[in-house]
């Protein structure tokens, strides 16, 4: 069933079309198709791209191919469709932590944040070990799932420490590769300060999180260090990190005044971002409690992240 949530005339016509072609080929593929974000709230810009959540039984290629076929031929589409591809195994480890897209993204339509286009009849049971009842369309009570318990903030807060702890072994591993200095093009250092500064995103959410505050969804530092009551903030160099902070062009491969390229980019900023991540993981780790389940999710940490695949779309044709 399709609902009507308004939008701009590329949205509306890019997303019809998805929905007229769903399941995609292979028909049989598909469990759940949510689509989020600006696009869905209307608050999209002229550069906004089309946020897609895809859960699907085995993440066949095929079945992504016919989807980025459908969005390509879609007349007055969209620029881009970000794609956030699952399967039930990987949907696990996101589906039920505070602050991630996924978390938003099944649990958004509630509140008209994100729009179920398509969930197959035994979604739900195949996913009934993952997600929670009334969450991603599933029968259930749906607010209970809205307003988390104390267990579940001090889970979280673990979890997304343990984030942090792996950025940071991710980033001195491949430093240590790159140990005789940078490359010439500064790919190595902007890998290195990137990583780092995922790691302290991460641990700041934690803290968050510790100190009982829900932040919204976002990659800004800045935004989440001034969310922390003031005689708990930690301090550390905004402005490097700011620097450090090319995620936002990551993914396209963009470059902005903000975030400066690559080639900026100097070994003496990887040896500060690493510095400054590991203390600020030192920090958080002394003030979160021990957790039950801790153990058993550093054992996982370590699992392969999902596939995120920005796809770019036909050219937007002009209105006559």
């Amino acid at each position: 069933m399709y609902t009507y949530v308004p939008m701009n005339h590329r949205a509306a016509a890019s997303i019809k079309a998805i929905e007229e072609a769903l399941p995609f080929e292979p028909p049989d593929e598909l469990l759940l198709f949510i689509i989020f974000g600006s696009q869905v709230r209307n608050t999209q810009t002229a550069e906004s791209d089309l946020d897609i959540l895809c859960v699907t039984r085995t993440g066949s290629r095929q079945f992504y191919e016919s989807l980025h076929k459908t969005m390509a031929n879609a007349r007055d589409g969209v620029r881009s469709a970000t794609v956030f591809e699952h399967t039930p195994q990987t949907l696990e480890k996101y589906a039920n932590l505070y602050g991630m897209v996924e978390y938003s993204a099944l649990r958004g339509h509630h509140s008209g944040e994100s729009i179920i286009l398509y969930r197959s009849d035994d979604a739900c049971d195949a996913l009934d070990h993952i997600l929670p009842a009334g969450v991603g369309g599933c029968p259930g009570d749906e607010d209970g799932h809205n307003n988390p318990d104390t267990n579940d903030t001090a889970l979280w807060a673990r979890r997304w420490l343990i984030r942090s702890e792996k950025a940071i072994a991710d980033g001195l591993s491949y430093a240590k590769k790159h140990v005789s200095g940078d490359d010439g093009d500064g790919d190595y250092a902007w890998a290195v300060c990137d990583t780092m500064y995922e790691s302290i995103d991460s641990a700041m959410k934690a803290c968050l999180l510790h100190h009982g505050k829900l932040f919204p969804f976002t990659r800004d530092i800045r935004e989440l260090h001034d969310m922390l009551p003031k005689k708990t903030r930690i301090h550390f160099d905004l402005g490097a990190l700011e620097h450090w902070g090319a995620r936002s062009g990551k993914r396209a491969g963009q470059t902005t005044d903000k975030h400066p390229a690559h080639c900026d980019y100097t070994r003496n900023d990887a040896d500060a971002a690493i510095e400054a991540a590991q203390r600020v993981h030192a920090i958080v780790s002394k003030l979160l409690p021990p957790h039950p389940a801790a153990a058993a999710l550093q054992n996982r940490a370590a699992s392969p992240l999902p596939t995120i695949l920005t796809m770019p779309t036909a050219a937007v044709a002009p209105r006559t």
